[in-house]
């Protein structure tokens, strides 16, 4: 019977060391990396940025949020889980959205990038690493007085629908943003008058030229439209100009400046039909040009569009014939993305 008892008892403590050794092994193996999102909020240097965290934002609801370090500008944030996050600049001014779509997976520490404080953060005289130079934010000195007032904030709406919208100043960066789902929203900016950029991977840059921005409220009127720049003859992107070139020959029947007159009228008719075939194959976003958005109204309307060409040359040759090239803007008032932003 002792025999017996004591062979209970061995199976007993044997158990229990099995069972307590197994627990180890599965707490060990269900041991998870943290995932988070890091990344760094950059000012110039000798300042501090104070009372500012950043948060992670999934399904338009903060999912976590960590503080961003005065003097370095960095900041970890400690997330829930796996997804697609966006990246909220969170300040004593107000809340500033800066990027847009970060995917984070199961146990990863995705960086999230650099992005710009807002300039009237600034404070203090702690030295702070130098920002990337893409990032280094300074105000110019006609400014320097505004950016302890009251501040504005921009909105407004621009395709496609994550562009990036820079507030400029010269070439000075006052401060800038991400859209999301086709509207954006900046926060902390001087009063002032503004040139405003909006780019987007693949698309030509446009500008809305001086942009008044006053400081007792918000400006509403920020509208960007970007085309994709596909290449197209006739078309220079980075001038931001269509042209097109007709050549019309003289009537056999008819002589003399009669003749040269209807020449360069038909020259004129040829080079509109061809501005017209160009602008049809512009795409406003890949793979999709105007003459695929299936609306005979639009292509009707285009045609009136194109009779508002601007004639930037006019050629008369040796043989009586005449040569005319049109000209388009791309962006701006009376533009091609003005017009597809507006019938589209």
């Amino acid at each position: 019977m002792r025999t017996a008892s004591n062979f209970h008892r061995a199976g007993v403590i044997l158990f229990a060391f099995l069972s307590f050794t197994i627990s180890m092994l599965g707490c060990r193996s269900g041991a998870k990396e943290s995932t988070a999102l890091s990344g760094q909020c950059a000012f110039p240097k000798g300042k501090t940025l104070r009372d500012c965290s950043a948060a992670a934002v999934r399904n338009g609801k903060e999912a976590a949020s960590a503080p961003i370090d005065p003097v370095t500008g960095n900041f970890l944030i400690k997330l829930p889980g796996p997804g697609t996050y966006d990246i909220r600049l969170k300040t004593p001014r107000g809340n500033l959205d800066f990027a847009a779509g970060v995917s984070v997976r199961e146990g990863q520490q995705a960086g999230a990038g650099v992005f710009p404080a807002p300039v009237d953060l600034f404070e203090g005289t702690a030295v702070a690493p130098e920002p990337p130079a893409a990032v280094n934010i300074k105000l110019p000195a006609a400014e320097e007085g505004s950016r302890n007032g009251p501040l504005a904030t921009l909105r407004g709406q621009v395709h496609p629908a994550e562009a990036q919208i820079k507030i400029l100043s010269g070439d000075k960066v006052i401060a800038q943003g991400v859209a999301k789902g086709g509207k954006f929203e900046i926060a902390s900016v001087p009063a002032g008058v503004y040139d405003v950029e909006y780019s987007a991977a693949g698309y030509a840059t446009a500008y809305q030229q001086n942009v008044p921005v006053s400081e007792e409220g918000a400006l509403q009127n920020l509208n960007g439209f970007l085309l994709y720049a596909s290449d197209l003859d006739g078309v220079d992107w980075k001038k931001g100009t269509m042209t097109a070139t007709g050549l019309g020959k003289p009537n056999p029947g008819m002589s003399g400046p009669q003749a040269g007159l209807m020449a360069c009228r038909a020259a004129k008719t040829v080079a509109y039909r061809n501005l017209l075939n160009t602008l049809l194959e512009v795409q406003v976003e890949p793979g999709k040009s105007i003459k695929m958005m299936g609306s005979e109204n639009v292509k009707s309307k285009l045609t009136g569009f194109v009779q508002g060409a601007r004639v930037v040359a006019e050629k008369k040759r040796g043989d009586g014939a005449c040569e005319v090239t049109l000209q388009i803007p791309i962006h701006g008032p009376s533009s091609v993305a003005n017009f597809i932003q507006t019938n589209w």
